[in-house]
């Protein structure tokens, strides 16, 4: 086993989920934009075999590494060190090592790019068909990476498939949002526009809300005992890590809010017809609003 070393890129690819995500979604709309470029028709039934046939794989590596653990588990002829170490291998034989990352990896891109092609879309491609395709097609390779590439009870890792699964949900929700009912989607970002003043107060005031609920936290804590109160210490200094973080997360998240409702309001992605894959700008623009 030719283990993945911690100052190599795939370690930093592995515990950076940020790149794998940028490729996944590069994946997804080179997946759409091959099958809009080659003009192939829909088919309902790939989509289906396309899926059954990753939960076949993810199945398969999980039923593996589960008989392989439980016969060590079960090997009453290890002592306690042996077995640990035993089980330690096995472990990072199936998430650390460098051939079995590849071979995830591949099967990772390959169904990501089945998924693309089996999108089903209609000749004319509109602006809501094409946010479906490549948000459904990413939300899924994210889920399907997670729950292939992490282990759900590895510390080390970044995160457990649930993570991913999380992702999968809230990006379903939005996209039924902007399936179903997008020019009220849309005119929320109209409504921040047109009370920039308001959006900013009320930005403001979220984010002083999180970072005087972290300071106090943090406060409270210092004033604590260290032997008496160490239960409670412990719990306030979580809490304010907590709000700390909600707070930097409330700062991103308002700006893309900002940001998505200005690119709306000033560009004119909202009066598209067809979508053109061939036409470069056009198909930077769309993206840039994905």
């Amino acid at each position: 086993m030719e283990k993945i070393s911690e100052n190599s890129i795939l370690y930093e690819f592995i515990h950076k989920p940020l790149l794998s995500w940028v490729l996944l979604y590069f994946l997804s709309t080179f997946g759409v934009f091959f099958k809009y470029y080659f003009n192939l028709k829909d088919n309902f039934w790939g989509m289906i075999i396309t899926f059954l046939l990753f939960m076949v794989i993810l199945s398969i590596f999980s039923i593996f590494q589960w008989k392989s653990s439980n016969e060590i588990l079960n090997d009453n002829k290890l002592n306690w060190e042996s077995m640990k170490y035993l089980l330690d291998y096995n472990h990072d034989l199936y998430y650390m090592d460098k051939k079995m990352f590849y071979l995830k990896f591949l099967i990772i891109v390959i169904f990501t790019f089945l998924i693309g092609i089996n999108a089903g879309f209609l000749d004319k491609l509109t602006l809501v068909d094409f946010t479906n395709y490549i948000l459904t097609t990413f939300g899924i390779s994210i889920c399907s990476l997670h729950l292939l590439m992490y282990d759900a009870e590895g510390d080390t890792l970044i995160s457990d498939s649930l993570f991913g699964s999380y992702i999968n949900i809230i990006i379903v929700f939005f996209l039924s949002i902007l399936k179903f009912n997008l020019e009220s989607f849309i005119r929320i970002f109209n409504i921040i526009m047109s009370h920039i003043n308001d959006f900013f107060i009320l930005s403001l005031t979220i984010i002083l809300l999180g970072a005087t609920l972290s300071l106090v936290a943090f406060t409270y804590n210092m004033i604590l005992d260290d032997e008496e109160d160490s239960v409670v210490k412990n719990e306030m200094k979580s809490n304010g890590e907590k709000f700390f973080i909600s707070t930097l997360f409330s700062m991103f998240f308002l700006v893309i809010v900002f940001l998505l409702s200005m690119y709306c309001t000033k560009s004119s992605i909202l009066s598209l017809g067809n979508i053109n894959f061939i036409e470069p700008s056009l198909f930077i623009m769309v993206n840039i609003f994905v």
